[in-house]
């Protein structure tokens, strides 16, 4: 009996520590935010650095891109888990093997490729010789007259079939226009479905506010080469709230004759997933909003 209650204290003891285990895992992927940083650079080169991390790096993401080369990481307790790095050339590496080939192999396809683009240049010249020779009739004067006639016989059916299908692409895309503003003023004249947007757009301006970004600092300075073109963009840019709520300095150029855009731009913040979750449930809450989703997933 007693060898039976150790048992049973030891597997309670095991799933307690598991249920522990997951409970610190929940709170750690609710409570620890995750924390991102942006800096941008244009001078000379432009360069661009985005690094994403969370619970004290121990999962960390990073971009980084300068004048048309891409390379992005991705590392779990400091182990490279993926690596990729893109050349401007538009060719892709990943965990640091090389993408060149070598110039040997490059070279051989190319050779093979002239030699055969000039055997069937021969064969078209010997047939055209056989020709003149039979009929004693210039090819050329033969080609012209095929290509102009496929050209009228074309010119007369393509324009006629592409209007058609484009009236016809055109009518369908109205034909799906027509049906989604319908479907969409029929979810907007019914009352519960007002108040299930309205409760929607409430979350997102709550995960809004705390997922903001928590400094900016930016120096830039730009020229439209028209001093009135500059001054309507410093207008616009002075009544966006991102340049007046945070430490950020813009400096119009009124005298030069060319667009440019140079300085540096520093963006930090941080997001936490119990927000997230907090919305859902407060969503989920209402019976409008179930009701809603249960009409969207039948």
């Amino acid at each position: 009996m007693s060898v039976i209650v150790l048992i049973l204290k030891i597997v309670g003891l095991v799933l307690l520590a598991l249920l522990g285990l997951a409970l610190l895992v929940l709170a750690l992927a609710l409570g620890v935010p995750v924390r991102y940083r942006v800096d941008g650079e244009r001078e000379e080169r432009v360069r661009i650095q985005v690094k994403v991390t969370w619970l004290l790096h121990l999962i960390s993401f990073r971009l980084r891109y300068e004048d048309g080369s891409m390379a992005q990481t991705l590392r779990i307790c400091g182990i490279p888990l993926f690596q990729r790095a893109r050349e401007p050339s538009g060719e892709t590496a990943e965990d640091g093997q090389d993408i060149r080939e070598p110039e040997s192999a490059a070279e051989e396809p190319s050779r093979e490729s002239e030699s055969a683009a000039e055997e069937p240049s021969r064969a078209p010249e010997s047939a055209a010789e056989e020709t003149i020779g039979e009929t004693g009739a210039s090819p050329d004067a033969s080609v012209d007259g095929q290509e102009l006639s496929q050209r009228a016989r074309r010119f007369g059916r393509d324009p006629v079939r592409r209007m058609r299908e484009r009236l016809s692409g055109v009518r369908e895309a109205c034909r799906q226009l027509v049906g989604k503003l319908s479907s969409l003023r029929e979810m907007l004249s019914d009352e519960a479905n007002r108040t299930v947007f309205a409760k929607v757009l409430a979350e997102l301006r709550y995960l809004l506010r705390h997922f903001r970004m928590r400094k900016v600092d930016a120096d830039v300075r730009f020229g439209l080469g028209d001093p009135a073109a500059t001054g309507q963009a410093l207008g616009a840019l002075s009544v966006v709230p991102l340049f007046y709520r945070y430490p950020c300095r813009v400096v119009p150029d009124f005298e030069t004759e060319e667009t440019y855009v140079k300085g540096r731009v520093q963006i930090a913040g941080r997001a936490r997933g119990v927000h997230i979750v907090l919305s859902l449930i407060r969503l989920w809450g209402k019976k409008e909003v179930r009701t809603l989703v249960k009409k969207a997933l039948r």
